[in-house]
């Protein structure tokens, strides 16, 4: 293509046409500075390809992540309401000094239950090396921050809070009132979780345990 335009631009300088040969200049000159921008405008749609890309690829890992994170977040919900259900029962026969039944072990053990929050981070670990904008809708990229930055960090502070008092209850209270509760160190042991909690003295008072 140059060796075209040198030709032409050769044959014009010979005839001495120099009208002609300063509007083929110029178009030159235009066309030179047309397929650059079209160049320009090609790799800038390349790269925003690519971009798009990457971005898809993110978004799909958190979701995959947020996924794997649903089952657990379920469990947990399942479990605070059973330690909520049971508290309840046990405050009721404390405070109503109500008799004590073969139920009260399981009450005892389960409102002790404690978990802890941990989530997949895989998809958003990647999003933040890379510069959280890489996700350009707006909306969603303010609903990624909120719930890795806000929510998930307040549900593990929660979390580590109540872990850290059943520890201590553990360490400081329901030693003297249960004679399992020296099995609290590990929470592997079946004996604990299969058959509760039984107190060491109940029948004089239920307000013993408190």
């Amino acid at each position: 293509m140059a060796l075209f335009f040198k030709r032409i631009r050769h044959k014009l300088l010979i005839s001495k046409k120099f009208g002609k040969y300063t509007l083929y200049a110029i178009g030159e000159v235009l066309i030179l500075t047309l397929g650059i921008g079209i160049a320009v405008r090609v790799n800038q749609w390349d790269q925003m390809q690519q971009n798009r890309a990457v971005e898809i690829s993110i978004l799909k890992t958190i979701k995959a992540d947020l996924d794997r994170d649903l089952p657990n977040l379920q469990w947990d919900i399942k479990a605070h309401n059973d330690v909520l259900a049971s508290s309840r029962i046990i405050q009721d026969h404390l405070e109503n000094d109500l008799t004590y039944n073969d139920s009260m072990p399981y009450h005892f053990i389960t409102s002790f239950i404690a978990t802890f929050w941990i989530y997949n981070s895989g998809g958003i670990q990647s999003l933040k090396s890379l510069g959280v904008n890489t996700v350009t809708n707006e909306e969603i990229r303010s609903d990624i921050i909120q719930l890795y930055d806000f929510r998930y960090d307040y549900m593990r502070y929660l979390t580590t809070s109540l872990n850290t008092m059943i520890q201590f209850g553990e360490q400081n209270i329901l030693l003297g009132r249960f004679k399992e509760a020296q099995f609290f160190d590990d929470y592997e042991t079946e004996e604990l979780w299969d058959g509760g909690m039984v107190p060491l003295d109940y029948e004089s008072s239920p307000k013993n345990l408190l």
